[in-house]
């Protein structure tokens, strides 16, 4: 992650003079930034908005660390990737006959590209996510419940319940079609995007 880019980005995000400082000095800046908590970053960047941007930055700069990738796969047992952290999922499919439930519960810092979900809540209790380019149907019931701080861009949400009790989402060129969209959410961002609900 080029330094001189996050310094500016950290400017524009509102960060102090102080705190900028204390991230160029720190010995390896990038792994500073990633290894900050949710409440500090939060403290660090004073401004909720800007999390997101940060969040994304850390992920890239993690996935060049340890991010482990699942590509190509299918799963439809019960809780098949519970607890990931650290995970890229690649054109992946989680469908089938066994028909298990919360795929990706209690999973922090994942990225999800180029995949379909059919099975019950497969994204609850996430923490720091980035969905992109992939689709969830109506069997996928509650698709993203109690989760925070995620990007979610070109994804199409036909579910029932889709997004509820979550907090800081930005949603970006997506089709949602949810019955009941958005229950007790706060900070949900929509960006060019459409919905029936």
């Amino acid at each position: 992650m080029d330094q001189r880019y996050v310094c500016d980005c950290l400017k524009n995000c509102g960060c102090s003079h102080e705190d900028i400082e204390k991230y160029q000095n720190h010995r390896q800046p990038n792994r500073y930034l990633t290894n900050l908590d949710e409440n500090s970053l939060m403290k660090f960047t004073n401004n909720k908005t800007s999390w997101l941007y940060l969040t994304n930055c850390a992920m890239k700069s993690k996935r060049r660390q340890n991010m482990e990738i699942i590509k190509i796969k299918q799963f439809d047992e019960e809780r098949a990737l519970y607890n990931s952290k650290n995970v890229t999922i690649d054109h992946c499919l989680f469908a089938g006959i066994r028909d298990g439930e919360s795929v990706l519960k209690e999973s922090r810092n994942i990225e999800v590209f180029d995949s379909s979900f059919s099975l019950r809540y497969p994204l609850c209790h996430v923490d720091t996510f980035v969905l992109k380019d992939s689709s969830f149907d109506e069997k996928t019931r509650a698709a993203i419940w109690y989760s925070k701080f995620g990007k979610i861009d070109q994804t199409k949400l036909f579910d029932i319940k889709a997004i509820r009790e979550c907090q800081n989402i930005q949603i970006k060129n997506s089709q949602i079609r949810s019955k009941k969209f958005g229950w007790k959410s706060k900070d949900i961002e929509l960006i060019d995007s459409s919905i029936e609900s």
